[in-house]
């Protein structure tokens, strides 16, 4: 079992609480958007629950920013795709040793 609370999942956490805050919209806001209750935003923004890679972009959706982007900011470091022709997704692969 994966441990939420390593310190890897508590800045990813920090990061998209800033982002959301940096962006002028409150937990209910960002809940709308990603049509979650605001205490799932709430309990993803205190790591009472792990993200999974899906909902990690679903975040960055919301924030208007990148899986790239959210996890530079938290220090993880991660090996980022070029995108081929025609590509508009982001990806990363996340390394946490």
């Amino acid at each position: 079992m994966v441990d939420r609370r390593r310190p890897e999942y508590e800045r990813i956490a920090a990061v998209l609480r800033a982002k959301r805050t940096r962006a002028g919209l409150t937990q209910s806001d960002l809940a709308k958007r990603l049509g979650r209750r605001q205490e799932w935003v709430s309990r993803n923004e205190v790591s009472e629950r792990r993200l999974d890679v899906v909902e990690l972009g679903m975040f960055a959706d919301a924030l208007k920013t990148s899986i790239d982007e959210i996890l530079d900011e938290a220090g993880i470091r991660h090996r980022k795709r070029k995108p081929k022709e025609g590509d508009a997704g982001e990806s990363g692969e996340a390394d946490v040793r």
